[in-house]
């Protein structure tokens, strides 16, 4: 049996990269396992989130989110700055190879590119990374205009150029959050956006 693709998204917070992910699983992939380099960090801080705070740290409250992400982005640096970024890429490999390689496995939170061997580095030796990025149309005064989302901060900023350029494929889409679409909405509305990519994904495995 041949091995399935791993799939790593890249791009900036709130760009859609979960959701990427359950359009692999709905429409190329139903029993895709969605991991992430960040679920170990979760784990181990969940329960200080939960008893200091009260915040259940797997929240889909965008503020709730906005909140504790402070804390999460210090105690990865720690970890990265101690292992030169190894930390959590040791982890995920550990668990990608229990679960093995006959099942699609998706990563949505691929992010850095600063040490010499890095998340960048590591995607694209396991799989394909792909980038994705969000805009909203703006009405001008003559015709709409792209505005393409920005990065709320320096570490972002930093980062997602570097991933944008290694990335083996872009994807460009529209924010529809103002539409407050059901998930299953949302999926059927960002799909033609990124069918011509995920089709040579899958077309290239037999």
């Amino acid at each position: 049996m041949n091995k399935k693709p791993i799939i790593f998204c890249t791009g900036l917070s709130r760009a859609g990269k979960g959701i990427f992910c359950d359009i692999i699983k709905e429409k190329y992939a139903p029993d895709s396992i969605k991991l992430s380099f960040a679920a170990p960090l979760r784990e181990e801080l969940k329960d200080f989130v939960k008893d200091k705070f009260n915040i259940d740290i797997y929240t889909q409250d965008t503020k709730l989110k906005e909140l504790i992400r402070p804390l999460m982005v210090s105690t990865s640096h720690v970890f990265r700055q101690k292992t030169k970024g190894m930390h959590f890429i040791n982890l995920l490999e550990k668990k990608m190879e229990e679960i093995g390689y006959q099942q699609v496995i998706t990563i949505d939170d691929a992010r850095f590119s600063e040490f010499g061997y890095d998340e960048v580095n590591f995607c694209r030796s396991k799989g394909y990374l792909i980038h994705i990025c969000k805009y909203f149309e703006k009405q001008g005064f003559i015709r709409k205009y792209k505005v393409f989302q920005s990065a709320p901060n320096p570490t972002e900023a930093e980062n997602d150029p570097k991933m944008e350029s290694a990335a083996h494929y872009k994807i460009v889409w529209e924010d529809f959050s103002h539409l407050n679409l059901t998930k299953s909405q949302l999926i059927e509305k960002l799909y033609p956006f990124c069918k011509k990519v995920l089709d040579k994904i899958f077309n290239n495995v037999g």
